[in-house]
């Protein structure tokens, strides 16, 4: 009876998660707002971004992955499929975040982007040779020339691009901006200020020098 129950009550959970999902919702987003209404997991514990994930998989997995590079003259996806498509999506900008968290340089942030793009369905394009399928967005972060992605006017590919695109580029100029201040703040602690010479904490870092020492 208590089996029961539970599943019932991740059935409602499921049917609120799917409303928020169509309504643009992050996954952190959706178990939040299932906390806040009360609707427990299976085992009677707190949602978060990654059980949410979990419960949507448990309508798509039995189904492949469609292409998200439709035309707009294809049949528009089934309810299954436009799962999925948002999964993916969404799996896709949550790996690009925590690749983004390991970035230690410019270079790395920019093939995160060229990487994120591709993998939504997209291609990139030096902007000196864009046309009109190009998404005015540079994601070259400044590095060499302009770089912008591309993808089929009025396609959803491009419209999923044009949504997600500038911020996950704001968010790799700030990851490129934090690399920058975590080597220059290991770069002062390491060295005396009066000499410039490496300090003791380098010397504790690096074993050779200590042993020269």
């Amino acid at each position: 009876m208590a089996t029961a129950l539970a599943g019932q009550a991740e059935r409602v959970a499921l049917d609120r998660a799917l409303t928020l999902l169509d309504g643009g919702a992050s996954p952190a987003t959706i178990a939040a707002a299932l906390n806040h209404d009360g609707l427990k997991r299976f085992d009677g514990r707190r949602w978060h971004a990654t059980s949410v994930l979990r419960l949507l998989q448990q309508v798509s997995t039995e189904r492949p992955a469609p292409r998200l590079g439709r035309s707009p003259s294809t049949r528009p996806a089934v309810p299954g499929e436009a799962l999925t498509i948002r999964l993916h999506q969404t799996e896709v900008v949550l790996n690009a975040v925590r690749a983004m968290l390991r970035v230690e340089s410019v270079e790395h942030a920019v093939a995160v982007l060229q990487d994120t793009v591709r993998l939504l369905g997209g291609g990139t394009v030096p902007a000196r040779s864009a046309g009109s399928d190009a998404i005015p967005v540079d994601i070259s972060l400044g590095q060499g020339d302009p770089l912008l992605p591309v993808a089929p006017l009025q396609s959803p590919t491009r419209r999923v691009l044009e949504r997600l695109v500038p911020g996950l580029v704001e968010d790799a100029r700030r990851a490129v901006d934090l690399a920058r201040q975590n080597r220059r703040l290991v770069s002062e602690a390491d060295t005396d200020p009066l000499t410039g010479l490496g300090n003791r904490r380098r010397l504790d870092r690096v074993p050779s020098l200590r042993a020269e020492d």
